[in-house]
């Protein structure tokens, strides 16, 4: 497990690292990420408060994303989940959860936050 470990709202200069954590784990890389959010998504998302990170070691090790309806409506997969599943206009989505392959399952995002 990592020596110096934490969780936080993520800030704009988490930005570059979030994005290749992404990048890492979407289908074309071998990953399950069902969606490629841009950096500018994710700038937006982070100044609405939305966006939580595990940093150990100084590397970004996971990220988690909740966020309205609105934000993520242009994406396909929760198109179709909304067209299945109508969620209330309030409601919030939890997702996309990202953890780095190399620290899934050994309890480093379970430290202090």
């Amino acid at each position: 497990m990592a020596n110096e470990c934490s969780i936080y709202p993520a800030t704009l200069d988490d930005v570059p690292d979030i994005v290749a954590l992404q990048e890492a784990n979407l289908p074309t890389n071998g990953g399950s990420l069902s969606v490629r959010q841009s950096p500018e998504w994710f700038t937006k998302t982070i100044s609405e408060e939305s966006v939580v990170i595990a940093r150990c070691d100084g590397q970004v090790i996971g990220y988690v994303v909740g966020t309205s309806l609105v934000a993520q409506v242009h994406v396909p997969i929760i198109q179709a989940m909304l067209s299945t599943y109508p969620a209330p206009p309030e409601c919030y989505l939890y997702g996309p959860v990202c953890v780095a392959e190399n620290m899934r399952g050994n309890g480093a995002c379970r430290c202090a936050v």
